[in-house]
């Protein structure tokens, strides 16, 4: 499933690419009801998928500031990768 980046109403006012990433995170953490590092198992995955879906692991570094927004290791945020692929 693709997510069409043009309804997030967080990228309108996006004018700088290094805010793509916290725009996406506030999206998700919208969409959710909650900050990412507060999510559960379950309810982390589907972020994680939100967050592939978006394309947001292609930005640079996006990896490791996921990882430290969910709370955990970077190798912990590429297992939950690993099992979504």
């Amino acid at each position: 499933m693709t997510i069409p980046l043009v309804g997030i109403k967080e990228l309108k006012n996006v004018d700088h690419c290094s805010k793509i990433l916290p725009a996406l995170i506030g999206y998700v953490e919208r969409e959710l009801g909650a900050p990412l590092g507060k999510l559960s198992g379950e309810r982390r995955k589907i972020a994680v998928q939100m967050f592939l879906d978006l394309g947001a692991l292609e930005l640079r570094n996006a990896v490791s500031v996921l990882a430290k927004h969910f709370g955990m290791s970077r190798p912990g945020f590429y297992a939950i990768i690993n099992r979504l692929l």
